[in-house]
């Protein structure tokens, strides 16, 4: 392999190398952005600016910081290696898998392959000297099981919930609603950190009727139609899995669901249990769980056993 033959370890080759993969992504900016918006309906401004100018920046980054990473550090020495010449000395950390989610294919990882979980099994069984794994738990599990067949490191970035309270009984509803429906639902298919921004609206039970209406109100009026290429729209798998986490008897708001036209409209729940499958999860999609609460007591230790 090109990295033991220490080809990779000179500072000039890392540094051609990253040149190259930069000027691909000012070459090719067309090839990649038409892929990603056929795939996700990612506009084009939005993948300039949330895929290529974030990993165009960490290329530059990392040019100028390169040399500086490297350099070795001398440090203080105990007695005993008084005569030894001590430092740290930084090094690659050799082949490393990373594994990016699929929401962000450019800016989380510039991928070789594409594919699903089969390929990643597929993948795991080779060696690698680290992975990186981006993505849910359950995958996750699995990549750390293959890593431990080889003993190799595993930094594992899990999604998770993000929850917000409002317990108070004097909040403005249509504020609060129009916030939270535009926050939890904008671009909810594509950024983790949007749905995790508000991925569950805990809510005191004496407030939720009026909470409800004005979401309601807010939905019929602002977001209940299809736009091309919106947030609405959820391919394949994904679209399956959102649709599967939907209690109907629980919709307060949206709530269609058209396989044939691959779209779920944003979709507001209401009388979520802690322990309904909607809440194992991140959602990936334009759906807001509402758990009711009593107290901002209850509302912590809901959050502390998540």
């Amino acid at each position: 392999m090109a990295f033991y033959s220490g080809k990779t370890r000179n500072i000039q080759f890392r540094q051609k190398q990253l040149r190259t993969l930069l000027k691909f992504t000012q070459d090719q900016e067309k090839e990649i952005c038409e892929p990603i918006f056929e795939d996700l309906q990612k506009p084009y401004a939005e993948i300039l600016l949330s895929e290529l100018a974030f990993v165009r920046n960490e290329i530059v980054t990392a040019l100028q910081e390169l040399p500086q990473r490297v350099e070795s550090n001398r440090v203080s020495k105990p007695f005993i290696h008084q005569f030894d010449d001590c430092m740290i000395r930084y090094e690659p950390l050799g082949t490393v898998l990373v594994m990016g989610a699929w929401n962000y294919p450019i800016q989380e990882c510039y991928p070789v392959i594409f594919g699903g979980l089969n390929l990643a099994e597929a993948v795991l069984k080779q060696r690698f000297d680290h992975v990186f794994y981006t993505g849910g738990s359950f995958v996750g599990k699995i990549v750390l099981e293959a890593a431990s067949k080889h003993l190799t490191p595993v930094t594992l970035e899990l999604g998770g919930k993000s929850f917000f309270k409002n317990v108070k009984s004097h909040m403005q509803h249509n504020v609060t609603a129009m916030n939270n429906l535009h926050q939890s639902f904008f671009q909810s298919v594509h950024v983790s950190l949007m749905t995790s921004v508000i991925s569950t609206f805990l809510l005191n039970a004496s407030l939720g009727g009026k909470y409800v209406n004005s979401s309601q109100q807010r939905y019929s009026t602002k977001m209940s139609g299809r736009i091309e290429g919106s947030i609405e729209k959820i391919y394949g798998n994904l679209g399956r899995r959102v649709a599967r986490l939907i209690d109907k008897k629980k919709v307060a708001v949206g709530g269609e669901i058209d396989r044939e036209d691959k779209f779920i409209s944003p979709t507001v729940l209401i009388g979520t249990e802690p322990n309904d499958p909607i809440m194992q999860e991140e959602i990936f999609g334009p759906v807001l769980p509402i758990v009711n609460i009593a107290t901002v007591d209850q509302a912590i230790n809901l959050v502390h056993c998540r």
